[in-house]
This record gives structure tokens, C-alpha cells and sequence, in this order.
């Protein structure tokens, strides 16, 4: 067995010279080439009634090597919580081996902590107060479970002597912090709510932040100059959260440069400067109603001829918006800021755009010379007229013309409004234009607009909306899906690139 062979199992890769030789059993050595921890602990079964004698005399194996095993195993689970549950399950399974296993499992336990109410808060304060190296494997800290307490039980739970361990673990990554975190002034010293958790790891007393990835859920007037002194963060996501008004810090600097790469939010208005603190963002992905940016005392014009644009370095941009009701004219006409951030986002490979109940904005910009995916989900609030029928999406296929494009996917939801036989004939005509004009333009056949298309997928979803119309339709909803379905396959097809179609045709009384 060579080298390359003897170090790799089933996917899992040790350093050079390593072995996944790790256990005795009935005093015979035995390899582990399992491809999950679970098929790993298959090795301890049989010592699971006397984990004190498993390795009695000390294990024949360093610590270390044992550490990188384990370590390498547990990263094979994923990482969400339930993923987060199973490992945990079978860390403990492994902890009862021996003394040494117990100590590498406990380091993958306390891996991730979530801060419960009650006897197990005071119960794991203690713990760590009394296991310092514990404490110091904490990479992950969630007080999600604190946000509905009252105000009371917070006086009998967060106390002085408690919470201090907690604001002490040298090596979190990462913070998750809910609403309660602003709640109310924290004016008692005696009376330690959980602001007092998120605010030393935004700006610990001694030392830097070591935060790689914060979460932050309904923060009211949260001032956003604290994201900016976290030079390590990588990660941010910000769900229903409000922000103080803008003003200079004198402890973040104007030209002050963050590292993060990834920013999610989910009805929230992102505070215009912190992106332009964000040169080094890859992705981005935005869930809101309404102005998804705002641009308090921030000129998004100053930009100087010649110098870097906004956001360098964006390859993902994922956009869901939901519509305002006062809004009638196209999201990017009433928000200028989405216009601005899509001019300025040069390296961008993959965009997503889905639009509900809103006009969609125009997504024709000459600067996306990168452009590999576009995904376009448009379900506006309006109805439209006969005669207009897939006017505004023709209007925004003729609009496009990307070079490297290589995969393009279109769904559409529309409502037809049909009140008389002259709506419905004017539809009619108008369903084999408009198919005409869609096949055409996709089908792209002189490679004008897509040439390095690979791949394309096409979804109408159309209602005809008849509570004004008496009697039956002429056309029936399969007779208009067939036409449609046939015209667009007809003009598309080829064999240039893979396509896909699916029309569905509907009534709404």
C-alpha cells in the first residue's frame, strides 16, 4: 500500500506518516476506515461497559493523533443543527471510552453552547468556571433561548457571578444574538442581560474580536460602527433588524475595511455605508420589503472616476423582494441604490432576482462581462390587460445581451384580467405573438444576445382572471398551454444549448 493509500479513507486524509489505527480491542489492533463517526464508534462497542480499563495504562497512541482523528471525523457532519445534534450524540457515546476520549470528545461537546434559562444556565457557568480548558474549546455561542425571558426571571437568572464565564471564552467564532439583546437599558450592574454578552465580543475589554461569522435577530436602533471594529468577520447575517442613524465614529474610521465575505438579510435595510466597508464581499443575499439599501448621508454618486467600485469583488447577488403597496413604478426607478450596487459589482457570476408583488427592476447592465447564471422569478402584484399580456417580460428578455451567460432560468406568474369576448379575443392573438417573440429571443439563433449559453429553463404560470366575464371561455386553458408550449419548443429548439419548458394555463373566478 503506498503513501498516498496507507493516509486516505473512505475521503477522510491524515498528514503524512499517520494512521487511523486508533483502538485495542480484546488486545487486538484495529483500523478505523470509516467514512462517518458513527461507523467509527463500531470499533468502541465492545468497550462501552468498562471505559475506565480501555486504556488503563495510558493509550498506546499520542493524544495528539487521536484529537486529529476525532477532529477529522466529527467535520464530516453537516453543519446545521441537526447535524450539530449528531454529532454531539455520538461525541458522548465516544466520551465514555476511556479518560483520554472523554477529554477530546468534551472538546467537540462544548464546541457549540446554547444559553437556556434556569438551574442548567447556573449548571454550565459553574462548569466552566471550574474547567478552563473546557471553556476554551467554546467556538460557537446561540442566546436565542434567552429572548422571551422577562424581566424578572432575568434578575434570577443572569446574575453577576454567572454570566461572567461566559463573557471570558477566548476562542468563539461565532455569536448568534436575538431581540432581547436591546430590549432595555442595562442600568443595574447586578442585573447582566444578555447585551452585556453580544457587547464583549463586539468590542472585548482586552484584546481584538476573534469573531468569524455574528447573527443578529431584531435589534432595534442598533448602532452598525460596532460590525466595523470586527476586522476577523467573515460571516453576517441580520434578520429584522433597525439601525441608529449614521454617524462617523471616531473609533471606526471612515476608511475602515472589513473582510467579510458573505451578508444575509432577511427584512432588513442595510446601511449604505456598511457596504462600502465591505471591498472583499462575495456574497451577498438580501429577503426584504421595500428599500432593501438605504443611503443616509451617503452621496452614492462620490465615487471619483477611476477608482474602485463599490463592491470588487461580489460573484453572488441573490435578491427576494416583496412589494410595498405604494409602489408602482419599477423597483429600480424607486430605489436608485439597486441600480447603483448592480453598476458597481463588476466580478459578478451569478444573480438571482425574484420579484413579488412588485414591478421587477431592469437587469441590463454592460459592466457584467463575468455573468455566468441568471435566475429571474417574477410574480407581480398588478394585473395585466389583454393586449399587454408578457409585454414587460419580452421587454426585459430584448434588453439582454450577456456574453459568457451559461445558464439562464425564467419563471413568470401572470394574471390575465378578461372581462368581455373582446378581452378574450385580443388574447388570443396575443398568446401566439407573444410566444412567438419569447421563443425568439431566447432561442437567441444568430448568438446575439446568449452565445455561451449551456443550458435554459422557461415557466409560465397564467391565470385568467374571468370575475366579469359571463359565460364560458372560447379557448379553453389546455387549448392556450398547448399553443404556447408549441410555438416557444418550436422556436427554442435546436440542440445550441439544453431547454426546458413548462406552461400552465388556469381560470380564477
Amino acid at each position: 500500500m503506498d503513501d498516498a493509500q496507507q493516509n486516505s479513507h473512505d475521503g477522510i486524509t491524515l498528514k503524512p506518516g499517520w494512521n487511523l489505527a486508533v483502538g485495542i480491542c480484546e488486545s487486538s489492533l484495529v483500523t478505523i476506515t470509516a467514512s462517518h463517526l458513527s461507523q467509527f464508534f463500531l470499533v468502541y462497542q465492545p468497550m462501552m461497559s468498562r471505559p475506565a480499563s480501555v486504556f488503563a495504562d495510558g493509550s498506546i497512541f499520542p493524544a495528539e493523533i487521536l484529537a486529529e482523528i476525532v477532529g477529522q471525523l466529527a467535520d464530516l457532519f453537516p453543519n446545521d443543527p441537526q447535524g450539530h445534534r449528531a454529532r454531539r450524540k455520538e461525541m458522548k457515546k465516544l466520551a465514555v471510552v476511556s479518560h483520554t476520549m472523554c477529554a477530546i470528545a468534551r472538546t467537540q461537546i462544548f464546541d457549540r453552547i446554547k444559553l437556556t434559562p434556569g438551574d442548567r444556565f447556573h449548571q454550565l457557568a459553574n462548569f466552566f468556571r471550574n474547567n478552563p480548558r473546557i471553556a476554551a474549546a467554546v467556538r460557537h455561542i446561540d442566546t436565542g433561548c434567552l429572548w422571551d425571558l422577562k424581566r424578572t426571571i432575568l434578575e434570577n437568572t443572569l446574575n453577576n457571578q454567572d454570566i461572567v464565564p461566559f463573557l471570558e471564552l477566548k476562542h468563539v467564532k461565532s455569536l448568534e444574538a436575538g431581540h432581547f439583546t436591546y430590549r432595555e437599558p442595562d442600568t443595574n450592574s447586578t442585573i447582566l442581560c444578555p447585551q452585556r454578552v453580544l457587547d464583549n465580543y463586539l468590542a472585548p475589554r482586552t484584546g481584538t474580536s476573534s469573531l468569524q461569522s455574528l447573527s443578529l435577530g431584531c435589534l432595534k436602533e442598533f448602532d452598525f460602527n460596532k460590525i466595523l471594529l470586527l476586522q476577523s468577520l467573515e460571516s453576517l447575517y441580520m434578520n429584522t433588524c433597525t439601525f441608529a442613524p449614521y454617524k462617523l465614529s471616531t473609533s471606526s474610521p471612515a476608511n475602515t475595511k472589513l473582510k467579510l465575505k458573505s451578508l444575509r438579510t432577511y427584512n432588513t435595510t442595510i446601511p449604505f455605508a456598511l457596504l462600502q466597508s465591505c471591498p472583499s464581499l462575495e456574497d451577498l443575499k438580501v429577503f426584504n420589503k421595500g428599500v432593501a439599501f438605504s443611503q443616509e448621508n451617503v452621496n452614492m454618486g462620490s465615487q471619483a472616476p477611476g477608482s474602485l467600485p463599490l463592491l470588487p469583488s461580489l460573484k453572488r447577488l441573490e435578491f427576494d423582494l416583496w412589494g410595498d403597496e405604494d409602489l408602482n413604478a419599477p423597483y429600480d426607478t424607486q430605489y436608485p441604490q439597486f441600480r447603483f450596487i448592480m453598476g458597481h459589482s463588476p466580478a459578478l457570476e451569478e444573480l438571482s432576482v425574484k420579484s413579488s408583488h412588485v414591478l421587477g427592476p431592469s437587469l441590463s447592465y454592460l459592466n457584467h462581462h463575468q455573468l455566468r447564471r441568471l435566475d429571474v422569478d417574477w410574480s407581480p402584484r398588478r394585473l395585466q390587460s389583454a393586449h399587454q399580456f408578457l409585454g414587460e417580460q419580452i421587454e426585459l428578455l430584448s434588453s439582454l445581451q450577456i456574453p459568457h451567460l451559461e445558464t439562464l432560468s425564467l419563471k413568470f406568474l401572470i394574471v390575465v384580467f378578461i372581462s368581455n369576448s373582446e378581452d378574450e379575443e385580443q388574447l388570443q392573438q396575443r398568446i401566439g405573438d407573444s410566444a412567438r417573440q419569447l421563443g425568439q429571443l431566447i432561442g437567441d439563433h444568430d448568438s446575439a444576445r446568449f452565445p455561451s449559453l449551456k443550458s435554459s429553463a422557461f415557466v409560465l404560470d397564467m391565470f385568467r382572471f374571468l370575475r366579469l366575464h359571463k359565460g364560458p371561455m372560447t379557448t379553453s386553458c389546455e387549448d392556450m398551454k398547448r399553443e404556447m408550449d408549441t410555438i416557444i419548443n418550436d422556436l427554442v429548439g435546436g440542440g445550441r444549448f439544453e431547454f426546458t419548458s413548462e406552461v400552465n394555463v388556469k381560470d380564477h373566478a
